[in-house]
């Protein structure tokens, strides 16, 4: 269970991702991440957490392949500079912007995932990069649910 969660609507998500980190291109770059909008909102319980470094692990990386970020061992399919950008600003001491996750999908669940990557694949590849030779530290992440959790896990 993730830890130090915090109940947030839906809304608060929807501006972090379009106007907080310009999800959709919208502020200046070109149009990406159409879907992801819509995607959002199709999940009604959201809260902002803490994963641990097992859930960590088990991300599902967006790709269409459902591979957990423990099993990506490669940046195939990742632009190499941006996640090399990443790990630099890790290594300079800096945080990444939390991730976007949601409750995998009984389609998605082959492989016992946690949750999967909505947005901040390459984040969460840099944080894998950057991990393998540090210590963990734990990982924000919005994470959406279709149904509400229920209280008693709400803090560790």
């Amino acid at each position: 269970m993730p830890i130090n969660c915090k109940s947030i609507s839906v809304e608060k998500v929807i501006k972090f991702f379009e106007d907080d980190i310009d999800g959709m291109g919208k502020h200046g770059s070109h149009p990406r991440n159409q879907g992801i909008y819509d995607s959002i909102k199709q999940f009604k319980n959201w809260e902002f957490c803490e994963l641990t470094k097992e859930e960590f692990m088990l991300l599902i990386i967006p790709d269409g392949t459902r591979t957990l970020i423990k099993d990506k061992d490669n940046l195939e399919g990742f632009t190499k500079k941006n996640v090399e950008e990443r790990v630099e600003q890790l290594l300079s001491g800096r945080d990444l912007d939390p991730l976007i996750v949601t409750e995998p999908q009984p389609e998605e669940s082959l492989a016992e995932p946690s949750f999967y990557i909505k947005d901040g694949s390459k984040r969460a590849i840099a944080l894998k990069v950057y991990f393998e030779c540090r210590p963990y530290k734990s990982v924000k992440a919005y994470i959406g649910r279709k149904k509400v959790r229920s209280k008693k896990n709400e803090t560790r």
